[in-house]
């Protein structure tokens, strides 16, 4: 440190004040005050002011040194204040990066199927995994690290008691190895849904191995062991509507789906609380109309626990053709409040007025202020389907994502993020 850094402001400015004040000229010493007459008092106050100028050019001049101290003192002082870093964009603040999707084959249901893994970002694929020798590939879900999926398989699809192969796929973009795709132990019922645990140690699945018998189980993804089973005979219907089976994030809540005659409910289930009815050992977080304008075709709460986001279909199954208010039926997404029970906005819907269309809720972030949403339109005179995939936000609506050629739009009903 030099000599100069040492030296105070308060220093640096008496210096400055003594250095100005040496040169202003001695002053004359002031006469007596005499009698004069009253017509030469109006010459005082030229004096006095004259007096201020002399005295105040100092004084001026230290104000001024002062200023310029504390002006560097401030600068100095704000150079050492970290930069604030600009926002990231809206469309990358926590989505996810890397996709999995199961490869369909037009007209070929059981054929062997290969897993396409993605980058959203670039539109590249990072990995296309075959299929285990003699498994069918099916749902895959994805874990909170970005890097590790779930996917499910069948080793005899024709058992009506067929079991489920669990593999744990992770992937290393980049790398020499981008993948390395490993089988899990145990097996169960092969399930209509599954969902990985918050912290990735447990599976919950939800299956119906009869007609009149809807179970769900946990399972540990470590031993393959089931550690709890609720179960229930009452008639959870598949169909025309279903809740898509997730955790909380708290990690100790399950949420699942029933389908009445007029009504669907999505459900929150403890799983560390005792019981083993499925339905009087859960609570409705929120009822469903299955009818009106924005009628769910499946349903999904956020990891909060606060909103459950429905998604939406128009004339896919039936083909009916337009309606007279199709504008009312176009495929999207419709939030739920879970306090109110009532839909509070929504979220998107599709760019294509009147035309039939299924929408799939693929991934949502803790509040659904993100959304990952597909629509999908069936296909006209035996050609593909057509599709949007895409995120979905307040701010900005819905922004297509970067997919690969490989990735088709009958393709996004088996995708994870």
């Amino acid at each position: 440190m030099s000599t100069d850094d040492r030296i105070s402001i308060e220093d640096r400015i008496r210096i400055a004040t003594r250095a100005r004040a040496s040169m202003v000229r001695d002053l004359r010493p002031l006469p007596a005050p005499g009698l004069s007459p009253l017509r030469h008092r109006s010459a005082a106050p030229a004096r006095r002011s004259r007096r201020w100028v002399t005295w105040g050019i100092p004084l001026a001049a230290a104000v001024a040194v002062v200023a310029i101290a504390l002006s560097l003192a401030a600068i100095r002082h704000e150079s050492t204040l970290p930069v604030k870093p600009s926002p990231p964009a809206i469309e990358t603040q926590g989505i996810p990066r890397y996709f999995a999707a199961v490869e369909q084959v037009p007209l070929q249901v059981s054929a062997p199927k290969a897993l396409i893994v993605g980058d959203d970002k670039t539109g590249a694929v990072i990995a296309t995994v075959p299929a285990p020798r003699g498994v069918i590939l099916g749902p895959v879900v994805g874990m909170a690290d970005d890097r590790t999926f779930l996917v499910t398989g069948e080793a005899d699809a024709s058992s009506p008691h067929r079991k489920a192969i669990w593999y744990r796929l992770r992937i290393a973009p980049g790398t020499a190895h981008p993948y390395q795709l490993t089988k899990l132990p145990g097996s169960v019922v092969n399930g209509t849904r599954f969902a990985v645990s918050p912290d990735g140690t447990e599976l919950a699945v939800e299956s119906s191995p009869s007609l009149h018998l809807t179970k769900l189980a946990v399972v540990s993804l470590a031993s393959g062991k089931t550690l709890r089973t609720w179960t229930t005979t009452t008639g959870i219907q598949l169909a025309p509507a279903a809740a898509n089976l997730s955790w909380l994030s708290d990690g100790t809540h399950v949420t699942f789906g029933t389908v009445h005659t007029t009504s669907m409910q999505v459900r929150t289930l403890d799983v560390t609380a005792p019981g083993a009815d499925l339905l009087a050992d859960s609570r409705v977080l929120v009822t469903i109309p299955l009818s009106g304008a924005g009628t769910c075709e499946t349903a999904q709460a956020t990891p909060d626990g606060g909103t459950v986001v429905c998604a939406t279909q128009y004339s896919f199954v039936s083909q009916s053709g337009r309606s007279a208010d199709c504008l009312k039926y176009e495929p999207g997404f419709i939030a739920y409040s879970v306090r109110t029970g009532k839909p509070v906005r929504v979220l998107y819907r599709s760019s294509k007025p009147c035309t039939a269309g299924i929408a799939n809720t693929v991934w949502l972030d803790a509040s659904a202020r993100h959304v990952i949403g597909a629509v999908r339109f069936p296909s006209v005179s035996g050609a593909l389907d057509a599709g949007e995939l895409g995120v979905i936000t307040q701010a900005r609506g819905f922004q297509q994502i970067k997919l690969p050629k490989a990735v088709i739009p009958a393709d996004f009903e088996s995708m994870a993020f």
